[in-house]
């Protein structure tokens, strides 16, 4: 049997790359109000001036370090581990036909099947570090479909996933 892989996320960067993206920019707008306040009163001559100034840009700065590293603290270890372990053939492997599918939506609702006796379900909304695209979000995943998927059982909160998937592929038709 031939696969289309639909999702690997060892090609992709982390989920929360726009978050540590933003804090990386903010953290450098905040090294030049801190560090070249010369440069920021040239290009904010107006608002707040002085001692409350050099206190906003100190506040500004810190936090938007204190948010990178926050971030990607908590992101890109998780994102690492999973890369690894589809490269490195230690995810767990269910294949089978998509059973029980229940469709979600771009609202919340979570889409949920199961493969070969393994329950996933997942949301739009939720950050997993896996795949998870809905029917609703325009998601590949329908009932009676054959798949393949590599994932590990889930390490957070039980009501956002089950198992991240960390590879799905999905059969060819007539293969």
């Amino acid at each position: 049997m031939t696969y289309d892989i639909v999702y690997d996320v060892s090609l992709r960067w982390p989920e929360t790359w726009s978050f540590i993206a933003g804090g990386v920019v903010s953290s450098a707008v905040g090294a030049i109000f801190v560090f070249a306040p010369a440069l920021r009163d040239r290009l904010l001559p107006f608002g707040v001036q002085g001692r409350a100034r050099t206190l906003f840009s100190w506040v500004f700065f810190l936090f938007a370090l204190l948010w990178t590293g926050a971030v990607a603290s908590f992101s890109l270890p998780a994102h690492l581990r999973y890369q690894a372990a589809v490269r490195d053939g230690t995810c767990r492997i269910a294949e089978g036909v998509v059973q029980g599918f229940r469709p979600g939506d771009a609202n919340r609702k979570p889409e949920q099947f199961t493969v070969q006796g393994v329950r996933i379900f997942y949301s739009d909304n939720s950050i997993t570090g896996g795949f998870n695209k809905t029917q609703g979000g325009g998601g590949p995943l329908r009932d009676g479909q054959w798949v393949r998927i590599c994932y590990l059982p889930n390490t957070g909160d039980p009501q956002t996933n089950d198992n991240v998937i960390l590879r799905l592929e999905i059969a060819k038709t007539g293969s």
